[in-house]
């Protein structure tokens, strides 16, 4: 987990796990990480999917 406040986007709650093996399902293992984060009491958005640099160029305007 990794907690980042970036100037002009905003907070981000960044969450990898250590690893997938080609069996496990990437969507149940990002329902569990989302279940732990809101057992904490972490209330999260979206997955954006989506770098840093991609979300300012876009708040600025430009076009990607």
């Amino acid at each position: 987990f990794v907690l980042e406040n970036v100037k002009d986007l905003g907070v981000f709650l960044e969450v990898e796990a250590k690893s997938v093996s080609d069996s496990e399902d990437i969507k149940l293992v990002k329902e569990e990480i989302r279940k732990f984060a809101s057992n904490l009491g972490l209330a999260i958005g979206d997955e954006l999917n989506s770098g840093k640099p991609e979300l300012l160029l876009k708040k600025n305007g430009f076009k990607i």
